[in-house]
């Protein structure tokens, strides 16, 4: 037998994987695969996003790969770098210079169609729907970065959420909050158990955070809220909620100030520019302050002229009195129902009595 001695001085046998080219190399943020086979993360989203078949497999045992969702092996990570630090820095420069020719990053995301999400908007979901309860499940049994693509439906352009609480409810129900991360493009998509998987193509992050913003913004922003409660077109309660959401404005990036004003300005509401955020994510990331700036402008403008749609003013009347506002329906079913069954002489005789 061998002495425990010698098997605590010997350093541990390297650790390999096998790569397309035939060569072994030390892992490098080791994933597990839902069969249980372990590969570089580099390497596993190769072997997804190159698969020519409806579902990505196995390279090793073949079995598809129902979940795209790889946690991280942390044990064997830690392992790897506690013992292997200079090999570990080679192969993480071995692979930067191979990602430093600006290839586009290609990722397989579950897809939850709801509405567009910013990168740093906060937001909460309530998940109810038995396909979303289990991709959801398994977005969560993903390690420790939970995230899944949300988009808009018939969008093309998304972002990448994490999710950063989870309260599970009765029946399998979920309430979450998210935050946006990654803006991507959809390659392609496909149906998994009654969700959408797709290739996903992330686009190139935007690193002009520093370019500070025009402190006028900040004074049109105040202008903006007062014209907003003057006119009871938005409540204070949920006026606060977003700020408090948002936090306080970003004066020293024009990229987070774009970000702040396309969350702020795409509100549920009778004044909310709904198309805002669609827009921003069509565009290039450089060009969204003067798109987010351009949409406040305009929202002041039409604040100040007080020519709103009458859908604008209906919206606001249920604001103003949401109490009254919540039987309007029913009245209005009810006289269309008497309108029905007794017609208009009815009314046009009693008006004559």
């Amino acid at each position: 037998s061998v002495p425990e001695s010698s098997l605590r001085d010997s350093p541990p046998r390297l650790f390999v994987v096998p790569s397309s080219s035939s060569r072994h190399d030390l892992f490098v943020n080791p994933v597990v695969l839902p069969c249980g086979h372990v590969f570089c993360r580099s390497c596993a989203k190769d072997v997804d996003s190159h698969s020519k078949q409806e579902m990505p497999r196995c390279p090793v045992c073949r079995r598809v790969m129902i979940s795209t969702i790889m946690p991280e092996c942390t044990l064997l990570a830690t392992l790897i770098k506690k013992n292997y630090p200079d090999k570990y820095k080679q192969r993480l420069a071995e692979l930067a210079a191979d990602s430093s020719d600006n290839r586009s990053e290609q990722a397989t995301l579950p897809i939850f169609v709801l509405d567009t999400t910013l990168p740093k908007e906060e937001r909460y979901l309530y998940i109810f729907e038995e396909r979303y309860q289990l991709m959801m499940r398994r977005v969560l049994e993903g390690g420790r970065c939970a995230r899944f693509g949300m988009k808009a439906q018939g969008e093309r352009n998304g972002t990448e959420v994490e999710i950063t609480d989870c309260r599970p409810q009765p029946g399998g129900r979920m309430n979450m909050k998210i935050i946006g991360r990654r803006l991507f493009t959809i390659q392609e998509e496909y149906m998994s158990d009654g969700y959408i998987t797709a290739t996903v193509e992330y686009k190139k992050e935007f690193t002009d955070t520093t370019a500070p913003a025009d402190p006028d913004v900040s004074r049109k922003v105040e202008v903006w809220t007062q014209l907003m409660q003057d006119g009871d077109w938005i409540s204070p309660v949920q006026l606060s909620t977003i700020k408090q959401s948002l936090g306080p404005f970003p004066l020293h990036s024009k990229y987070e100030v774009a970000t702040w004003l396309g969350v702020l300005l795409s509100h549920r509401g009778p004044m909310g520019d709904t198309s805002l955020k669609s827009r921003l994510l069509a565009a290039d990331p450089s060009d969204w302050y003067q798109i987010s700036v351009a949409a406040l402008d305009a929202s002041v403008v039409t604040l100040q002229s007080g020519k709103h749609t009458s859908w604008a003013q209906i919206s606001r009347f249920y604001y103003r009195y949401p109490a009254f506002a919540r039987y309007l329906p029913i009245v209005l079913v009810l006289l269309l129902l008497h309108f029905f069954v007794h017609g208009d002489t009815d009314i046009i005789d009693t008006d004559i009595e």
